[in-house]
């Protein structure tokens, strides 16, 4: 009964550091397209944005860290999160002012119910 128990406890000794040991491991945030964000930021599409991506349900940004953008695209079974430089984004803003004065239509405006800007 005491060699049992000794057995479970270095058992669970294990498993408690290899869990610990994995959390902390954690997956970079993968660097996106500006095209993306500013799809997901306002709706506007710039030359280089392809197309969302089929399976996601809900997409979006999140505030400004240490210089980097973050967006994102919701999925059935997950969130997709990517990040971009704010140096990136700024060599694209003027092509995204010349655009704020046309007439958007995207799919973000035509599923989500956004108000289309004239």
């Amino acid at each position: 009964m005491v060699i049992k128990r000794k057995y479970a406890v270095i058992f669970i000794l294990l498993l408690i550091s290899l869990l610990a040991y994995t959390a902390t491991k954690t997956n970079p945030i993968p660097t996106g397209d500006a095209e993306e964000y500013w799809e997901f930021a306002c709706g506007i599409e710039l030359n280089k944005f392809d197309g969302y991506y089929q399976s996601a349900y809900w997409t979006g940004i999140f505030p400004e860290h240490d210089g980097w953008y973050f967006y994102y695209y919701q999925e059935h079974h997950g969130r997709h999160v990517f990040k971009i430089s704010k140096e990136v984004l700024l060599a694209t803003t003027e092509k995204v002012y010349a655009l704020l004065d046309a007439e958007i239509i995207s799919t973000v405006q035509q599923y989500s119910g956004c108000i289309i800007i004239k």
